[in-house]
């Protein structure tokens, strides 16, 4: 998703008062960050990674839920850090993050699908909070090429790139057992 072009700062109470229903917003170390519209391509690889984590999820319910931007995810409200990740996997073990009308604290499996602005927010700071904060995996996927990143916690408890998925790949998490995304159905009409 791109962002909008004007840089401003604002503390956590400033941001909650805002009028944003409906809005991709952040909050990143203060900096106030409005997700424009998307692309089709990007919307729907949303719509089917939605559609098969919800539906797998409907079936084993005694995980967790899934859910969709936007959402607020209010990882510090003293850091002035809010995020909105595209699609996110909260477990039945953290589901007191997901009361109320957002979530507090990182959700155990983040996705991300890759704008043009990867680098400054998907691949910058997003990516620094999903290690600070303690995400169990994260996913990066490319709307204009058909790869995943997938980062998972290493022996010393960093968040890094575990594997690269393609597209004749078949994903699986440790996250949801018995979960798997066919990449070739995922990009199918695509690219």
């Amino acid at each position: 998703m791109a962002t909008q072009s004007h840089r401003k700062f604002m503390t956590y109470e400033e941001f909650e008062a805002l009028p944003r229903e409906g809005m991709i917003t952040m909050l990143l170390d203060g900096e106030y960050v409005v997700l424009v519209s998307p692309t089709k391509r990007h919307q729907r690889i949303i719509g089917r990674l939605h559609l098969r984590l919800g539906n797998f999820l409907e079936a084993h319910p005694e995980l967790g839920e899934v859910y969709l931007a936007p959402l607020d995810v209010v990882l510090s409200r003293e850091a002035r850090r809010v995020i909105q990740p595209d699609i996110f996997f909260i477990s039945r073990e953290r589901r007191d993050r997901a009361e109320g009308t957002l979530i507090e604290g990182m959700p155990d499996l983040a996705i991300e699908v890759l704008s043009r602005d990867a680098n400054r927010y998907d691949k910058g700071k997003k990516l620094q909070y999903y290690d600070e904060y303690d995400t169990s995996e994260l996913w990066h996927v490319w709307q204009d090429k058909p790869k995943i990143e997938v980062f998972r916690r290493d022996a010393a408890g960093r968040l890094r790139l575990a594997l690269e998925v393609g597209r004749a790949d078949l994903l699986q998490t440790p996250l949801l057992p018995g979960f798997e995304l066919d990449t070739a159905a995922l990009y199918r009409d695509l690219l």
